[in-house]
């Protein structure tokens, strides 16, 4: 189909998982993290059909010109990137060749279940701001977002508004150093507005972990692919883990914590949260007000503790698993707390209690 518009460039209209947002709705804003390959850490060159003769590690001076490239995808959309010492969600480093092929990257690939780890290559030349490939690094980073090239797939940009003025995705002559109208749209499209991240506080932490901050309103905020801490301040705000071990602190209002795969500590605030602990051995502590505490087929194999669990006030969900009845599990109650088994499928330790359990506390499916 032949459009006019931006909708040429969304690489997630071939396949869903092609944003680093997939494992929530469109326009939810995200941190991506980026690292570039060390000398010692460089893959190997193999066989190549494009030409590849030599990898390289980026000098400072193209480091420099690779994070102003990010700049302006930050400028332009719902989008941090954070820098740390990989591998991360894009990963650079530049190469020699003998053919036409200046660069190449892969698209994100985001599941519940696995945030990818991609490269992203520039072939030699001039990286500086204005030069030929400082405009491949943003055609590049365009695909290592989720934006395709204009004239691929079943959305093709017609002819006449395929250029280099709408979009640095295209295979027209043309050289520039600032994204396009239609890359702009795109980009906000998928990630909502650069101001998304109003009054957000986001860094690193040393050199493989992230740090985020949110506001006082009510957001939604995805971790990076690497351990991650959250503080969400006040409003009802949703969190969602990736594979890092992470820890979620929510705030005054209900939040939704979920911690995704990891070993990860989630602590809910003063409202009436919800906690989903994912794959892992998860640590769980729900505060204030009437919690309710998620198991999933996630949890299989794994063993959780809830630390402040209150009879009668918080709730146990198991209805997304196996057992019907609290008849089915087995029960031990030591001095320390009370542990709950089904099996050897799962375990969840009660920390620090010694009561009974009633009819209300565990749901079942």
């Amino acid at each position: 189909m032949e459009v006019s518009d931006y909708t040429a460039l969304l690489g997630y209209l071939e396949t869903e998982a092609y944003r680093w947002n997939a494992i929530a709705d469109l326009g939810t804003q995200a941190v991506v993290t980026y690292s570039f390959y060390e000398t010692e850490a460089l893959p190997e060159v193999e066989g190549s059909s494009v030409g590849l003769t030599t990898y390289w590690s980026f000098d400072a001076a193209q480091r420099a010109s690779f994070r102003s490239a990010l700049d302006e995808f930050e400028d332009a959309a719902g989008l941090v990137f954070v820098e740390v010492e990989g591998p991360a969600m894009i990963n650079a480093f530049g190469y020699d060749m003998f053919s036409s092929t200046n660069g190449w990257a892969y698209y994100p690939y985001v599941t519940e279940y696995s945030t990818s780890s991609g490269d992203l290559a520039i072939g030699g030349g001039d990286f500086s701001i204005g030069g030929s490939q400082y405009d491949t690094m943003l055609h590049e980073i365009g695909h290592a977002v989720g934006l395709k090239h204009p004239h691929d797939g079943d959305h093709a940009l017609e002819d006449s508004a395929d250029n280099r003025s709408n979009t640095v995705m295209t295979y027209t002559a043309g050289n520039g150093t600032e994204l396009g109208v239609f890359d702009i749209e795109a980009l906000e499209h998928i990630y909502g507005s650069s101001d998304a991240f109003d009054g957000w506080r986001v860094s690193s932490v040393g050199s493989d972990a992230v740090k985020i901050r949110s506001t006082g309103r009510s957001d939604e905020i995805l971790t990076a692919d690497v351990d991650t801490i959250v503080l969400a301040r006040g409003g009802s705000d949703i969190v969602v883990g990736r594979q890092g071990d992470d820890k979620l602190i929510g705030g005054g209002g209900a939040d939704t914590l979920s911690g995704g795969d990891g070993d990860d500590r989630l602590v809910g605030g003063g409202g009436q949260d919800v906690l989903i602990g994912g794959s892992g051995d998860d640590i769980m502590k729900g505060g204030g007000g009437a919690d309710v505490f998620v198991f999933t087929d996630a949890d299989f194999y794994d063993s959780n503790t809830i630390c402040d669990f209150k009879s009668g006030v918080d709730v146990i969900d198991l209805t997304e698993m196996d057992p019907d009845y609290i008849g089915e599990l087995q029960v031990t109650v030591t001095a320390d707390g009370t542990t709950l088994n089904y099996y050897d499928w799962f375990e969840i330790e009660l920390a620090g209690f010694t009561g009974s359990l009633s009819a209300d506390d565990i749901l079942f499916s």
